[in-house]
């Protein structure tokens, strides 16, 4: 903490910054450093931004490549070579697929197959008929 001086009535502080933040003069060259070597970064990073050819292939062009979209894109390209058949989809499979599919076939087949029975029994009029079999209602 610093020192706090009364004179007449107000408080002033005689403030000096290496005791008030414990800073060597070592650490304080240190954080120069830091930042000056941060901005060296920042300008790299506007130079790879602005023209990626320039360090690519020693400076003769090329492209950026980020080895984990490489790793991402193999994976998709190759998904079949290493499937394996599993619970999580299995599921998939008869949830998405083989279930809707058989709900879809059964609710229309029992539907067909009542407007069938009325038709039989003449219980539908002839000019329902053409239209309701379009709509299987």
């Amino acid at each position: 903490m610093p020192e706090v001086q009364t004179t007449k009535g107000s408080a002033v502080t005689s403030w000096d910054p290496w005791k008030m933040f414990d800073v060597t003069p070592q650490e304080l060259e240190q954080v120069k450093k830091r930042k000056a070597l941060a901005a060296e970064k920042k300008a790299e990073f506007r130079m790879i931004k602005n023209n990626p050819a320039f360090l690519v292939n020693g400076g003769r062009g090329g492209h950026i490549t980020d080895p984990a979209l490489q790793r991402w894109d193999a994976a998709r390209a190759t998904y079949g070579d290493f499937f394996r058949v599993n619970k999580r989809n299995t599921k998939w499979l008869f949830g998405a697929y083989i279930i809707p599919i058989f709900v879809t076939y059964a609710i229309a087949s029992r539907e067909i197959r009542i407007r069938d029975e009325k038709n039989r029994r003449g219980e539908i009029p002839m000019k329902d008929k053409c239209f309701r079999a379009f709509l299987f209602i």
